[in-house]
């Protein structure tokens, strides 16, 4: 099992290489609250086949290790990129979800010469919850950890994001994992996730973001709308019929939306080459 050592912070790792034989890029792939990279099963397939793919477990997630004190966002996307940096990769076009998208877009603005492109998905600039509706449901979901544990509310959360029959496996799956998290590490991530805001910082990320909506997303569009209002060179696609986890609900059509992304920029930065090396003659 791959594990990265970051000031001390065992960090879980997978590295997968591309079954083309072509020059490839890395696609890292970030997790959201509660997950872990084996929730990326159904991005695998169609991402290696022609790209490098770099999952994983953020801190306090899955098999990496999980500190006692609090988390922040800056935490966590220096944990990532000192793993990209001894992995000596540079330029990797990162894909985050909810929370996994808030350390993307970190790591892009603190760790530029790392970064080539971002693709957020489902996650807004900004998770303060200053609404009176949304201190409740704060309050609500860490009140149900302490009162339920962490499979109950898996249960709750999965019903939540894969209604439906034929979602039954998979949501049995989801609650297995869920009650893997350990409430502590949980409740930091939380809290890291509560106190984070971009929204001022947005102006000096200069990569191209891809802003992936679920149109059933439980939080705001308009909240994602403001990367795209921000950010100078971000735009949005939204995913129809689909909730927050659109990733595992709609693989297809995820997978299109995001391997058209990569193709684009690709052609971009070829076409950008092409040039230097036209005037450089």
């Amino acid at each position: 099992m791959p594990r990265h050592h970051a000031d001390g912070l065992g960090i879980h790792y997978e590295l997968h290489a591309s079954s083309s034989d072509a020059s490839v890029s890395t696609v890292l792939l970030l997790h959201g609250l509660g997950s872990s990279l084996r929730d990326w099963s159904d991005q695998v397939p169609a991402l290696t086949a022609n790209h490098q793919l770099l999952l994983i477990d953020l801190r306090g997630h899955g098999d990496s290790d999980k500190p006692t004190q609090p988390y922040s966002i800056r935490d966590m996307a220096n944990d990532v990129a000192s793993l990209i940096n001894s992995l000596k990769l540079t330029g990797v076009h990162a894909v985050g979800l909810s929370m996994g998208a808030q350390i993307a877009l970190q790591l892009a603005l603190d760790h530029p010469d790392l970064v080539a492109t971002i693709t957020a998905v489902n996650s807004p600039a900004d998770m303060k919850p200053r609404r009176l509706r949304d201190r409740f449901t704060v309050m609500q979901r860490k009140l149900l950890v302490r009162l339920l544990g962490m499979r109950r509310l898996g249960r709750i959360i999965a019903e939540r994001l894969l209604p439906g029959d034929e979602f039954i496996d998979r949501r049995r799956l989801f609650a297995d994992r869920w009650s893997e998290n350990d409430p502590a590490a949980y409740q930091a991530a939380l809290d890291a996730i509560l106190s984070w805001d971009i929204t001022p910082e947005l102006s000096r990320i200069e990569q191209a973001i891809l802003v992936i909506c679920a149109s059933e997303d439980y939080t705001p569009r308009a909240w994602k709308q403001r990367i795209v209002e921000l950010a100078p060179n971000a735009r949005m696609v939204i995913i129809p019929d689909s909730r927050h986890a659109v990733p595992v609900e709609r693989p297809a059509a995820f997978n299109a939306v995001l391997l058209d992304f990569l193709q684009e920029q690709q052609e971009s930065s070829d076409r950008s080459v092409s040039r230097d090396l036209h005037r450089q003659r």
